[in-house]
């Protein structure tokens, strides 16, 4: 059978792979579990078999095969195998190549009988029809084709082996003269790698297959009418509604990857399959589940360049795109096939305590010559499409008829952060946000004294610790106060699982076991710590996050614990003040400034207390100094040149300000101003203010100018009428067309009205919430201010969303967007992984435009992540779910909320953040979209490493060094996001004195015209998708979930929610 066995891959590829990430296996260990080609081996074809047509091509081919690693089965064989086999047929100008990945306990034994008897089952059926392989019609082929899988799947139930429960994916390329004939079962993959023009080096990804799986309406409506019932193990348990949101077009997918929807039988007392098609699965034939393969054929041009065939343990981690690009980088296709492998085998291992098997063939086409006749299909067209099985059924099952007409990916790969893993984060975020901070705690109730060898002791334990690294030597003196000493004994608990957390433990001596109560009710040990200096609790530290563990002392012991609202006192910066900067607006010199520079300057005000008629300013001193008063009172006075009596001229109460002259230039005090009583006073020095503003003048003068610019680009006259319009609609006068998104609590969809007249035809956007479940999951503060946040906004803007009305019912509670949004931007992200750079830059235009916006009406966002950025049908991006958002005070916020892998070093580190935090949330951003990562930690990455990964981070790191495409980044790129990511605040980009505009002029942003993109003149790189949406996620299942059969909530109804 040619080429169906194989021998030890050799350890000195003539470009080694990388070998930097971490492995469970020696190299040794790894080489014995590869088999591969000695050698690439060369086959020449011709382009017309048994015709007197000349032309030919070459194709050099090469295979490896690496068995998966398994901790708990580390004998456990390679279920793939794959078949590669010249002169097919007898033919010199035919060969065979395949792949087939088995499944279940005779996994391996159902991929080898198939990989043998599937070449052999078609050379009969050629056999019957008395032609060459070369005189078959492509009809012909292709029936010869579904009979040999179908023929293969009966003879695997026939066998001698157990296949109920096992089988096998089977994709095979027929190569035929310049034509490809694929046939597939299941979801290993074969794509096409063509050069994209002539004189241009690079190389496109073409599929010539697509994954039959649950994700596929076509196929899941296909096994439900053979009785399959399609759930995810999360709906089956009761802890996700029955829904079907996986993804309504062909190859597109919606929901998480992480819990796949999977096919059951009626009383779901069998296993689950994640498949459609397969060999063998005798067991899942009842319910649809079969092994006639869907078809392509394609003709080869000039332009063509590889063909790669591979089981899924490639593609789980790596786009097609990446594959070929991997592959082009090669000029031997045995190191090409290594590179990928190791690649794969990398990546599942940092994603995974696993490893699935790896296998790949790798076909390289060279010397083409057609003899100058590629018109027929030059552009590369796949011609007759997708003629399945349905035409030759040897079966009444009932099948399907698909093409692969605008595929570009045929399942998503699993990417650093899964939507799965985005779910729980966001969930954490509500519990963040929603936590109540502390304003005014009594911290010296709770000093405990400690002799100075019990302070030492507890600086010595906790001077690792990256919650406490950033500290001043005067706060951890304080902080050291108020931990409390605890001397437990053997058997005692010192934090149980699902409890409210509110205090961190440093161990000091003794053992405690870390204990995990899993889903199954089963109690694993995960940990042992018996080291001083070990911690638990910071997560509670930060945001009082429930108890993910049982610790239990197993040993008597020390511990020093540290209360939640001790160690937020001591950080937080007490203010007396709700809001600093109304009253730096009513200072004449600084009304005109932009809200993001009244805020720096209020981050750098000073505070000094005076006693009792002791002088703050004297009259005839140089001025230097901006005071605001911020409790007690002063008396202005002035001194008689003549008789040197002192007068009384007036009273300044608190919140009154004196000294603002000297802020722009140096002449002498006019006048005494002295404390009555005791009095404190902010105060800002001519330096700072020079510092954070700059040239004051020039800054009102371009501040002037932008607005201006702004108003001319964006009327207001079309909001004000559709807002005066919409106003007073009900829920019974919306129609619902389709939806833009699914949250917990609730739905994003668009809508059209039913009035006739001027609102007929109008679409909007409608975010429909659950009262019951805002109250359950404690977020209802967060909706309510997303709605009275964007309804405070004095103009509107193209990049965030316009709310025209709001309004409640029984069940929920509805806000009105103008326009029409399709989806959010972490589902294109998911779809296509990772962005050229001129898709990076649109979409960070766009959200840098939001941002600046935000900031200049004085919000901050706080959440600036694919999940928060709105996509509408023409493409563009809007900033929206401003639920995190707070108004610009002037005080710092200690507030945590947001996506954990987007905060800042000052959020994380508790010490207060202001409005630049959105500009660190912009630069991780434009790191994800670059790349498909994220840059301090993956989905397992654990969150406390998070956050001492961010906590670490200084200005410079190389960041990209673990990206796999940094060496395509360009300069541009990753110079932006260094800037962006730095981990001091006041010398991030954009925390200057012309704020957003820093940001708009680097040159990443070269070529981007700032007007044309706000009045929706520049196109958008993912439109065609975009457009695609709006036809097809009908979704009606949520409008029934959330607004028809929703709980009424009768009493205890917020009141934010009830007035709504």
């Amino acid at each position: 059978m040619g080429n169906c066995g194989s021998n030890p891959v050799q350890s000195n590829p003539s470009t080694p792979p990388d070998y930097d990430n971490y492995s469970p296996l020696s190299e040794e260990e790894i080489m014995k579990r590869i088999v591969s080609s000695d050698q690439s081996k060369v086959l020449s074809y011709e382009a017309e078999p048994g015709s007197p047509a000349k032309g030919g091509y070459d194709i050099r081919y090469a295979y490896v095969s690496q068995k998966g690693y398994y901790p708990n089965a580390l004998n456990k064989p390679n279920q793939d195998s794959f078949c590669a086999i010249p002169k097919f047929c007898k033919t010199s100008s035919c060969s065979l190549f395949g792949v087939f990945d088995g499944h279940g306990s005779f996994g391996d034994t159902c991929s080898i009988f198939a990989k043998n008897k599937l070449p052999y089952n078609f050379m009969e059926f050629v056999k019957e029809t008395g032609k060459g392989v070369h005189d078959l019609t492509q009809q012909e082929l292709e029936k010869i084709y579904t009979d040999a899988y179908v023929v293969t799947n009966e003879q695997c139930h026939r066998a001698a082996f157990d296949d109920q429960l096992s089988g096998t994916t089977g994709i095979t390329v027929l190569i035929l003269g310049k034509y490809l004939y694929i046939a597939n079962v299941g979801d290993s993959r074969a794509i096409i790698c063509s050069q994209h023009e002539k004189e241009t080096n690079k190389v496109l990804a073409e599929p010539l297959s697509i994954d039959q799986t649950p994700f596929r309406k076509d196929e899941r409506e296909r096994v439900k009418k053979c009785g399959a019932k399609v759930l995810t193990i999360d709906q089956i348990e009761g802890i996700e509604p029955i829904h079907e949101n996986w993804g309504t077009e062909l190859g597109k997918e919606i929901d998480e990857i992480g819990d796949p929807p999977r096919l059951w039988n009626v009383t779901l007392d069998k296993p689950g399959t994640a498949f459609t098609r397969s060999i063998g699965d005798a067991c899942a034939e009842g319910i649809g589940v079969f092994a006639e393969p869907e078809h392509l054929t394609r003709e080869l041009h000039e332009l063509d360049k590889y063909v790669v065939i591979a089981s899924d343990g490639v593609f789980e981690f790596l786009t097609s795109q990446t594959v070929c690009d991997m592959v082009h980088s090669f000029k031997d296709p045995l190191d090409a096939c290594k590179k990928v492998v190791r690649e794969s085998y990398n990546l599942w291992l940092q994603y995974e305590v696993r490893t699935d098997d790896i296998t790949m063939i790798a076909l390289y086409l060279e010397n083409i010559n057609f003899g100058g006749d590629d018109s027929s299909h030059g552009d590369g067209t796949m011609i007759e499409r997708s003629k399945q099985a349905s035409e030759y059924q040897r079966t009444k099952r009932i099948t399907t008829s698909k093409t692969l007409n605008s595929m570009t990916e045929h399942k998503p790969v699993r990417r650093a952060m899964s939507k799965a893993k985005r779910r729980m984060v966001l969930d954490q975020t509500r519990r963040m946000s929603a936590a109540v901070e502390i304003e005014d705690f009594p911290l010296e109730k709770f000093f405990v004294e400690k002799t100075e060898e019990e302070t030492q002791r507890l600086a010595n334990l906790t001077k690792a610790n990256f919650l406490f690294q950033h500290l001043m030597s005067d706060q951890l003196t304080k902080l050291y106060s108020v931990f409390e000493k605890i001397e437990v004994k053997r058997g005692d608990v010192v934090i149980k699982q699902g409890d409210q957390g509110d205090k961190f433990y440093v161990v000091d001596n003794g053992t405690f076991e870390v204990t995990v109560r899993g889903e199954d009710g089963i109690i694993h040990v995960v940990m042992t710590y018996d080291e001083g200096g070990s911690s638990f609790g910071e997560l509670s530290l930060m945001y009082g996050k429930p108890r993910a563990a049982t610790v239990t002392a197993t040993s008597d012991g020390i511990v020093w614990a540290l209360a939640r609202p001790a160690f937020k006192a001591m950080l937080m910066r007490k203010v007396s003040h709700t809001n600093l900067i109304k009253i730096l607006k009513k200072v004449d010199i600084l009304k005109q400034l932009p809200i993001p520079q009244l805020q720096r300057l209020c981050d750098v005000l000073g505070e000094q207390t005076f006693s009792d008629g002791e002088n703050i300013v004297n009259q005839g001193d140089k001025g230097d100094h901006f005071y605001i008063i911020s409790s007690g009172e002063c008396m202005c006075t002035t001194i008689d040149p003549k008789t040197k009596a002192e007068k009384e001229l007036q009273r300044l109460k608190t919140n009154d300000y004196f000294g603002e002259r000297s802020l722009i230039m140096s002449e002498p005090r006019a006048l005494n101003v002295v404390a009555v009583g005791k009095t404190s006073v902010f105060s800002l020095h001519r330096s700072a203010f020079i510092e954070v503003v700059g040239d004051l003048h020039e800054l009102i003068a371009h501040d002037q100018e932008k607005k201006m610019a702004m108003r001319q680009v964006q009327s207001t006259t079309t909001y004000r009428i559709a807002k005066h319009t919409i106003q007073g609609v009900n829920y019974a006068e919306l129609d619902f067309q389709s939806w833009a998104c699914r949250y917990d609590y609730g739905f994003l969809g668009v809508y059209v009205h039913k009035r006739a007249g001027s609102l007929a035809f109008q679409m909007y956007t409608v975010k429909v919430t659950s009262k019951k479940k805002a109250i359950e999951q404690n977020i209802d503060d967060q909706i309510v201010q997303d709605k009275d946040l964007l309804a405070l906004l004095s103009r509107p803007s193209t990049f965030v969303p316009v709310i025209l009305a709001s309004f409640t019912d029984a069940k929920c509670v509805y806000s009105v967007y103008k326009g029409e949004v399709v989806c959010q931007l972490s589902e294109i992200l998911s779809t296509v992984e990772n962005f050229d750079e001129a898709a990076s830059i649109f979409y960070a235009s766009c959200v840098i435009m939001a941002v600046d916006f935000l900031h200049e009406e004085g919000v901050m966002h706080r959440r600036v992540t694919p999940e928060c950025i709105w996509i509408t049908s023409k493409g563009y991006a809007q900033l929206g779910d401003l639920g995190c958002a707070k108004e610009m005070s002037g005080q710092q916020q200690f507030t945590m909320c947001g996506d954990p892998s987007y905060l800042a070093p000052e959020q994380v580190k508790s010490r207060g953040h202001n409005h630049t935090v959105d500009f660190w949330s912009l630069g991780v951003l434009i790191y994800e979209m670059l790349t498909g990562e994220l840059p301090f930690g993956d989905a397992d990455t654990p969150e406390t490493e998070l956050y001492k990964n961010i906590s670490m981070h200084t200005f410079g790191d190389d960041i990209f060094k673990k990206a796999a495409n940094s060496s395509m980044l360009t300069e541009n790129a990753t110079d932006i996001v260094k800037f962006l990511l730095h981990d001091e605040s006041n010398d991030r980009l954009g925390a200057g004195s012309k704020g957003c505009d820093t940001i708009k002029e680097h040159a990443f942003f070269n070529g981007v015209s700032w007007k044309e993109l706000t009045q929706g003149r520049v196109a958008a790189p993912h439109a065609d998708i975009c457009g695609t949406k709006t036809n097809v996620n009908t979704g009606r299942e949520l409008e029934v979930e959330f607004v028809e059969n929703a709980e009424e909530v009768v009493d205890g109804v917020p009141e934010g929610l009830e007035t709504f």
